[in-house]
């Protein structure tokens, strides 16, 4: 549990999950995630971005948290490779192009690895039938 839960933060910087997750777990107080959302704000790069390079949350903790808010599985294709015919569905340029992995086929569905779970892509039914 937190140390700090009767600290509230004002209306106008409201705790996000990953935030109050980082609170929760003692990584951050919640002055400096304050000062991490307005640090990301003022330089227009992502929260995750300004919490590994200002703050030196892992990056680990940060996909932990994420996969947890996201009911995603965390794999790490590192260690688990992809199967290359997943890859090979779609082609490199499209996998480039939309920024995700294919990792592997499961019956009728593809499972499709990304970085960053507010980036999901759409229409992807079938070989080069995605589009971003």
């Amino acid at each position: 549990m937190s140390e700090h839960p009767s600290i509230q933060m004002p209306v106008h910087a409201p705790i996000g999950g990953l935030l109050r997750a980082l609170i929760d777990s003692d990584q951050l107080t919640p002055p400096q995630c304050q000062q991490a959302q307005k640090m990301a704000g003022d330089l227009n790069v992502p929260l995750e971005t300004v919490l590994k390079h200002a703050f030196s949350i892992p990056d680990l903790s940060i996909a932990e948290i994420q996969s947890n808010l996201h009911g995603a599985q965390l794999i790490n294709p590192l260690r688990t490779p992809p199967d290359i015919s997943a890859i090979d569905l779609l082609g490199p340029d499209k996998v480039l192009s939309l920024r995700v992995l294919p990792w592997r086929r499961m019956g009728g569905a593809m499972v499709v690895l990304s970085a960053d779970p507010h980036s999901r892509p759409v229409g992807c039914r079938g070989a080069g039938k995605c589009r971003p």
